[in-house]
């Protein structure tokens, strides 16, 4: 078995994330357009007839602030993306579940708060967010919790 560095692992992690949320407008008839471009500064991909762009995010949510983050290079990416996708990783705390949240475009304030390492993030408050799917077939819980770096399982 090969060992994945916490680059390698965060990459897989993300990837997974974009892979539901393009299953999950599949789903819904809408067609959706990856970009090839595991960088792209706009967008991670475009949704629908209409083009509209979006951007995911995965990640275990900031428990102690019922938020997410995203560092301040991320902050005008996800502000000026038509759709915002945050996955929710597997965790103790969430029935250990995968939930995809949309933030409407007029709910996506944020506010800075440095963590313990001293590393500054914009935090994006759960409240905001609504609900689309929650995911549990134990085959997509187990491939997070595989790439997870999060302490808070």
């Amino acid at each position: 078995m090969t060992v994945l560095d916490a680059d390698q692992m965060k990459v897989k992690t993300g990837d997974l994330g974009e892979r539901l949320v393009a299953r999950y407008f599949r789903n819904l008839g809408l067609h959706v357009e990856e970009s090839i471009d595991l960088f792209d500064q706009k967008k991670d991909m475009v949704i629908g007839l209409g083009k509209h762009t979006c951007e995911v995010k995965t990640q275990q949510l900031w428990h102690k602030e019922n938020a997410f983050t995203v560092k301040p290079g991320q902050i005008a990416k996800c502000r000026d993306v038509d759709i915002l996708i945050f996955v929710e990783t597997p965790s103790k705390y969430n029935g250990n579940v995968v939930n995809l949240y949309d933030f409407p475009k007029d709910k996506r304030e944020t506010r800075s708060l440095r963590t313990r390492d001293g590393r500054t993030m914009h935090l994006f408050k759960k409240e905001n967010a609504r609900l689309l799917d929650t995911i549990s077939d134990s085959l997509i819980v187990d491939q997070f919790n595989r790439y997870t770096l999060s302490t808070w399982r």
